[in-house]
């Protein structure tokens, strides 16, 4: 029989009609053994473990693989195993998300490109994947585009590498590497160079 690591205090069995639902193993050998081999503390001493199935912990659907605790037991990095609503946002199955300790998600990778919005930004997966940073209210605070295109006027370039492209709070864009020549409020600025606007003033774009 599988063995889940997950803590019995933390972990709730999801709702699966018609399906068996989540077991914890009762105490054993075996299960201390496992137990041993997998679950550790990493320097911010947030417990990492890897689950051998599917869990809603503190409210969020895990997915089986590893996953990371904070002290107080809220997830801090997981891959959900279903769709998630935060804030404004939908964040679809196999996402992995970084929250922090009040479980407000700071860091999404999603699986494939998606569109957020109005921005189509990269997806790619997984910890290591190029990642979407929010607010915690939800909205996009970082993105990184799956291609070219105008964000409010403003001719944006995809770039994983120096192309991050970042908002405010409100949506309005904050700054961007340009794909194309244009003139902000009356200043030219040249194709890739990188714009940073204003937060309040009014914004006139044209391109050249």
């Amino acid at each position: 029989a599988a063995v889940s690591l997950a803590i019995p205090a933390l972990a709730e069995q999801p709702q699966q009609p018609h399906q068996p639902t989540p077991t914890l193993t009762a105490p054993s050998e075996k299960a201390d053994e496992a137990r041993s081999e997998s679950v550790n503390l990493d320097t911010a001493g947030r417990t990492i473990m890897r689950l051998t199935e599917d869990m809603v912990i503190r409210g969020r659907p895990c997915k089986k693989g590893w996953l990371r605790l904070h002290p107080n037991g809220v997830p801090s990095s997981f891959t959900v195993s279903r769709e998630i609503q935060f804030g404004k946002l939908q964040i679809p199955a196999d996402t992995w998300v970084m929250q922090n300790e009040k479980s407000l998600v700071l860091v999404c990778a999603f699986p494939s490109d998606i569109e957020i919005h109005g921005v189509l930004c990269k997806g790619t997966g997984g910890a290591k994947g190029v990642q979407v940073a929010l607010y915690a209210s939800g909205a996009l605070k970082r993105v990184f585009l799956a291609r070219d295109c105008r964000i409010q006027g403003v001719p944006c370039a995809a770039n994983i590498f120096s192309g991050a492209v970042d908002f405010y709070e409100d949506g309005r864009l904050k700054s961007c590497k340009l794909s194309d020549s244009c003139t902000i409020a009356g200043v030219t600025y040249k194709k890739g160079a990188r714009v940073q606007l204003p937060a309040t003033e009014q914004r006139s774009v044209a391109s050249d």
